[in-house]
């Protein structure tokens, strides 16, 4: 059995035609299962745009590597994030080598990429750069948690706290501690992410999806259902503008990509 909802969720129940029927199935609920690239001539005219004025040297030297950044973006949207890359890296030259914001966008594209290895490292180079950054770490937990390296994940974490202590970062910190059977820990930490958010139609739509995460792993029916209504209310706030003619905002995914 399946079910997608409006909300871009896919509930899954699978149970194999042999199984016996007092054999558990296999549940699963996956976000987002689908990406859409919006509107991706306009995107590709925009970095036509970019690169011939980057050719032509018509921007001043202090805004290339700006610049260059909004391409890697353009690129990303486009599904290209090897190109994507590049430009980062040539954005991060023209800052010298240390730019705390690029380095974590290096970090969630080499994570999308399946390149674990230089994910950590450049998660770990932006913790570096911008010490009183928590962004980093805290991306950084989530893709240790997501490979399964909880000990690590919660290391992470904790310096993460250590800068900043917020309902996100709670969440992540309870589903390792439910990944590690660790109950009372887990309720722990979720009990203090619903004290620390703000009222759900106050949330920004990354909060609001970590919040959602939350009230599932506490089972908290009424507050899954607010949460949904807000993102419905959202969506078709969203459609509205479509209609208009103005490009839809782009919903963040569960990574962190500035404060």
């Amino acid at each position: 059995e399946y079910r997608y909802d409006e909300n871009q969720v896919l509930d899954l129940r699978m149970r194999l035609a042999d199984a016996d029927e007092l054999e558990e199935p296999f549940v699963a609920t996956i976000e987002n299962p689908l990406t859409n690239v919006v509107n991706p001539q306009s995107r590709r005219l925009k970095i036509d745009e970019i690169e011939e004025d980057l050719r032509n040297k018509k921007y001043p030297a202090y805004r290339v590597p700006d610049k260059l950044v909004e391409l890697a973006e353009n690129y990303v949207e486009l599904g290209q994030r090897e190109k994507a890359v590049d430009y980062l890296k040539k954005a991060l030259q023209g800052k010298n080598g240390v730019d705390a914001s690029i380095l974590n966008k290096l970090g969630i594209y080499f994570g999308e990429m399946g390149d674990y290895e230089r994910e950590e490292k450049f998660y770990r180079e932006a913790a570096a750069a911008s010490p009183s950054w928590s962004t980093p770490w805290f991306n950084l937990a989530l893709a240790q948690k997501k490979r399964k390296r909880y000990s690590e994940a919660i290391e992470s974490l904790e310096k993460a706290f250590s800068i900043r202590r917020e309902g996100p970062y709670l969440i992540l910190a309870g589903q390792v501690a439910d990944a590690c059977h660790k109950t009372s820990d887990r309720d722990k930490y979720l009990k203090e992410a619903f004290e620390a958010f703000s009222s759900v139609s106050a949330l920004d739509d990354w909060e609001l999806g970590w919040i959602l995460a939350g009230a599932r792993l506490a089972g908290k029916n009424d507050l899954i259902e607010q949460i949904q209504l807000e993102q419905r209310r959202r969506k078709e706030r969203r459609e509205l503008v479509i209609e208009r003619g103005v490009l839809p905002i782009i919903t963040p995914g569960m990574q962190k990509v500035s404060e």
